[in-house]
């Protein structure tokens, strides 16, 4: 029984379908690698009577697993009818696979992984010698079997569903190496292991540039470090072939995001071998090559707004001179080019840029390099340098071009001056904010802003009080003649330059309550939202309105809307850790700390401003 027909089985029976089932009904075709426990420091036999962390199981097989690699067919106590692997790790424990990797179909695999998982169990009353010569034949002898299924090709790829239950994430690794001990081929991917099921999908094309597929390789999968306790089941760990007809599976999302997944905000470029052809330290200025889709790539991100950055193993002051030279240099903030990590090196422009690195993507040509920031930054994207033909086209890169994100490159260069500025002043930090003549502008969205709006509600998670993003739908109704409630747009300008559209909020017209507010964090603690509700709130007293409703909803990264929230005293200071889900009240006697450092303009919009017009355009 192949495991699509197993999928409708259990719908047509109406049992609560396993959430790996969108996933293993595209499988086709699957390699049925042999999976056995093996040790990260093995020296077999010597290790038995030598090694401190040998702890024998009944069979007196290192423990290297808890209880070893169990044979399961229920996740979440819901029976799936498969063939499933449940471990847990100890210090030191390693799955490992050797094959030559060929494909079968699904029911021939499923006989296969029947036949191997019986000899394992039978053979464990002989001598451990024994034992250990069988494994190897077994393992042979499943190989040369595999031998004539069909190649992988350059679409396939190496499908991990786990469910771990564990309470804290483990970083692991992959590895695919030639089992010919004179092939240096290696590949390695970073694969993070959340609490509950996680999902990773390795192309089968990043791995064929590095190592000959259709040799003998050593398959490894391991924890990073010591793994935290908790038994993981493997619902699928193997290389398979998809059903490219069936829509891709969906992906789990939390409550702060129902977009079809993360949209990228910055890119993050190695230098060698991935903008430029040729190492710079090797092969001097002279000798480097621009690679055109690199250059083409990053001018038509910067045109989408999409910031980009470097992080290269270099000398800083050549590497910077050859991007001065080549002209690109403008497009790319707060470099980091040094030679630690580049896990480090990306934390520090994260910082620098004040977003979040789950909206981060890395290029880079080394998959040691791609694995380290996988492993340490598990939400970054990374993508291999020669992979770039369709990166343009993937869904995160998708996001709308507006005049806003068209220059948002250049107002990130604005701020780095206002840095530069601040660091230069003698003046508290207060002080200097005033001198920076700060200007709030709050309109009424109109059709032609509904773009911009847009593109905030789908960048906007920090500073998003309602923990949530406005539909097409919501916005549609806020165009419409008479609408209750109304849009309000804010725009924020100072000395040094205009930020543009920044925020918008969606207020009751009659109880000026705050069903939703959010802002772009390029403006975080420049009392902008102080000068916001300030002018809310006056707007309230004047319609004999003294109390107003403010919608707050805690989630995963809106931590820094709190903080907002209690330097402007709405919340009380002493609370210190947000509430999951709150209905906040500001009177309108609340004085705002600092409420007066950004002028404001701030006209209510009357009931008729929305036209007809307007709601047209909108559509």
């Amino acid at each position: 029984m192949t495991i699509h027909k197993r999928t409708r089985d259990f719908e047509a029976a109406g049992a609560v379908p396993n959430s790996f089932d969108g996933w293993l009904a595209r499988v086709t075709s699957r390699s049925a690698l042999v999976w056995a426990e093996h040790c990260t420091e093995c020296v077999w036999p010597t290790c038995y009577a030598d090694c401190p962390l040998y702890a024998p199981r009944d069979d007196l097989l290192c423990r290297r697993f808890v209880d070893g690699i169990q044979i399961t067919d229920a996740i979440d106590g819901v029976e799936t009818r498969g063939r499933y692997r449940k471990l847990e790790f100890r210090r030191l424990g390693k799955l490992e696979a050797a094959s030559r990797v060929r494909l079968q179909m699904m029911h021939t695999a499923d006989f296969s992984q029947k036949i191997i998982d019986g000899l394992d169990t039978a053979h464990r009353r002989f001598p451990l010698a024994v034992r250990r010569r069988t494994q190897h034949t077994v393992g042979r002898l499943i190989g040369n079997v595999a031998g004539h299924g069909n190649h992988l090709d350059r679409n396939d790829v190496f499908l991990i569903l786990a469910d771990y239950e564990g309470k804290i994430p483990i970083a692991c690794t992959l590895t695919v190496r030639a089992r010919d001990p004179a092939s240096t081929g290696l590949f390695q991917a970073g694969v993070r292991l959340t609490p509950g099921k996680s999902e990773h999908v390795i192309r089968v094309s990043e791995m064929c540039r590095l190592i000959d597929l259709d040799a003998d390789v050593l398959v490894q999968f391991e924890p990073a470090g010591d793994a935290p306790p908790g038994a993981i089941t493997f619902a699928f760990l193997d290389f398979a072939r998809l059903r490219s007809s069936s829509p891709e599976p969906a992906t789990p999302t939390n409550s702060e995001d129902t977009s079809s997944g993360p949209t990228a905000k910055c890119v993050v470029w190695d230098l060698d071998n991935t903008i430029w052809q040729g190492v710079l330290v090797e092969d001097g200025l002279d000798k480097l090559r621009l690679e055109p889709k690199a250059v083409a790539t990053i001018i038509e991100l910067d045109r989408r707004g999409i910031l980009q950055s470097v992080a290269s193993k270099n000398t800083d002051d050549a590497a910077r001179e050859a991007l001065r030279h080549f002209g690109l240099d403008q497009y790319l903030l707060y470099p980091q080019i040094n030679w630690g990590p580049k896990s480090a090196s990306l934390s520090a422009i994260a910082d620098a840029l004040n977003i979040g690195l789950d909206t981060f993507v890395f290029v880079d040509d080394q998959p040691f390099e791609r694995a380290e920031v996988s492993v340490a930054h598990p939400g970054v994207t990374v993508i291999d340098a020669a992979e770039l033909d369709d990166l343009l086209s993937r869904p995160m890169f998708a996001v709308p071009v507006t005049a806003e994100s068209r220059r948002r490159r250049s107002m990130y260069q604005e701020e780095q001056t206002r840095d530069v500025a601040q660091l230069g002043s003698a003046d508290t930090f207060f002080d200097f904010l005033r001198s920076c003549g700060l200007h709030l502008s709050v309109r009424a969205i109109e059709g032609a802003t509904v773009a911009r709006v847009k593109e905030l509600a789908q960048r906007t998670n920090q500073l998003n009080y309602a923990g949530r993003r406005l539909s097409d739908a919501d916005l549609a109704a806020l165009l419409q003649p008479g609408a209750s409630r109304v849009g309000l747009i804010l725009s924020v300008r100072d000395r040094f330059g205009d930020y543009g559209a920044i925020g918008f909020a969606v207020v009751d017209r009659a109880t000026f309550s705050v069903d939703n507010f959010f802002m772009s964090c390029r403006v975080q603690r420049k009392t902008v939202e102080h000068a916001f509700f300030a002018g809310l709130q006056a707007h309230a007293h004047a319609g004999g309105v003294e109390t107003i409703r403010i919608a707050y909803q805690s989630t995963a990264r809106n931590t820094p809307a709190w903080q907002a929230l209690q330097d402007m005293r709405i919340v009380n200071e002493r609370d210190m850790r947000p509430q999951a889900s709150a209905e906040l009240q500001l009177r309108a006697d609340h004085a705002i700390p600092h409420a007066d450092i950004v002028t404001t303009d701030f006209p209510w919009p009357a009931d008729t401003a929305m036209s007809s017009r307007h709601a047209d355009a909108a559509e």
